[in-house]
């Protein structure tokens, strides 16, 4: 007999066997539900977005394979549950899907493990103070290295210069910080951008990138 058919049997007779769908066998018969039977087997009749499917309506004892399938495979990246509950929907459904794609997605060792935390804490958003003229606070960063490097492995960072409550942003080259080049500081960068936006009354960068030379 061809591997196929017998899979297709066995699938068959596991729908017939679980307690689980003994309810909605009945549903089938009756014509209640949006259930129906196919050549044997349970379907369920769906409308997503404009398009009429058939759901293969899934025993218990395969909905993780179902699950695994959707979600940790190849082919599935590891999507949330909203995007995992869609993909299985197209094929298939059973009674609890979505309480049991939600409950699979966040037990997932690999998503606890690479999924970023968008919430550190609850505490009030302060809100920023804008200022009320252009030019009035300055902001500066330096973006670098630049990658890849010079033919002459010369090493590149851009000078960022903005300002807030404005749209004007201006990009200064700044030389790389190898110890037999030219050595530039803070300040030399922040009077040449001073001279394309003018002086502003307060100053502000990121520490953490403006602090590699003093």
């Amino acid at each position: 007999m061809d591997k196929g058919i017998m899979v297709a049997d066995s699938f068959r007779s596991e729908q017939e066997c679980c307690a689980e769908l003994a309810l909605v066998w009945k549903y089938a018969k009756e014509g209640k539900g949006n259930y129906y039977e196919v050549d044997g087997y349970l379907f369920r009749r769906d409308k997503i977005l404009v398009e009429s499917i058939g759901q293969l309506v899934i025993p218990k004892c395969r909905r993780t394979e179902v699950l695994k399938l959707a979600h940790t495979s190849v082919f599935s990246s590891h999507m949330g549950p909203k995007k995992t509950l869609e993909r299985i929907k197209y094929s298939f459904f059973w009674e609890g899907l979505r309480a049991d794609v939600k409950k699979f997605c966040e037990s997932c060792k690999e998503c606890q493990l690479t999924r970023s935390v968008r919430i550190k804490d609850r505490s009030l958003i302060t809100p920023m103070a804008r200022p009320e003229l252009p030019f009035e606070v300055v902001n500066m960063d330096l973006i670098g290295p630049i990658d890849p490097p010079s033919s002459k492995e010369h090493i590149f960072y851009v000078w960022l210069i903005s300002t807030l409550g404005g749209a004007c942003k201006e990009p200064l080259p700044a030389p790389g910080n190898r110890s037999n080049e030219r050595r530039y500081r803070e300040k030399d960068l922040a009077t040449t951008g001073e001279k394309k936006v003018g002086t502003g009354e307060k100053r502000e960068g990121d520490e953490k990138s403006r602090g590699r030379e003093k």
